[in-house]
């Protein structure tokens, strides 16, 4: 086991956000939690999705490609079959959907989850198996807990998990972690 002096810097956990994330996040759960419409921009252009701020035009630098953009539409995936682990409300599950042969995905948190499976249903995809467990080395039970000001916020680590859980809105769950071997 390495000391906490010797970790590398990009092993350590996301610890916070930013402001800039705090305040869209914000905005789009509250004003737009329930808005069904189809996105306008980047690589789910086209398809329907609820939640989120995807149904506003960017316009001037916005409006590039990000390098992960960028990376996953040039990535050749037909005919395999994608692991989306930690899907969220399905962005890339829906990405990979159009261009691969199916995608079995993992999200363990029961609002996350909902999400995903209506944002399937909206656009009729059939190519994806949506599972609600979490990933780990160990099958076990374990506890979510899901930042109230980022709805992707959510961590199994103690550490993490401890501080989250002191904040107003925290939401706390008990999740099924499996293995993927």
């Amino acid at each position: 086991m390495r000391s906490a002096m010797h970790r590398d810097k990009d092993d350590e956990p996301f610890r916070h956000y930013t402001l800039r994330h705090q305040v869209v996040s914000w905005v789009s759960r509250t004003w737009f939690d329930n808005l069904t419409y189809t996105v306008r921009h980047g690589p789910l252009r086209g398809m329907k999705r609820k939640g989120g701020l995807g149904w506003i035009p960017r316009i001037g630098s916005e409006a590039r490609r990000t390098a992960e953009q960028a990376f996953l539409e040039n990535l050749n995936v037909a005919g395999l079959v994608i692991f989306d682990v930690g899907a969220f409300e399905g962005l890339i599950t829906l990405f990979f959907a159009r261009k691969a042969q199916h995608v079995v995905c993992y999200e363990p948190s029961s609002r996350n989850y909902a999400r995903l499976r209506q944002n399937l249903e909206l656009n009729g995809i059939r190519n994806v198996t949506p599972r609600r467990y979490g990933v780990g080395a160990t099958a076990h039970r374990s506890l979510l807990a899901s930042d109230p000001r980022m709805t992707g916020g959510a961590t199994l680590a103690a550490n993490m998990s401890a501080t989250i859980r002191r904040q107003d809105g925290a939401h706390v769950e008990q999740i099924e972690v499996t293995t993927l071997d």
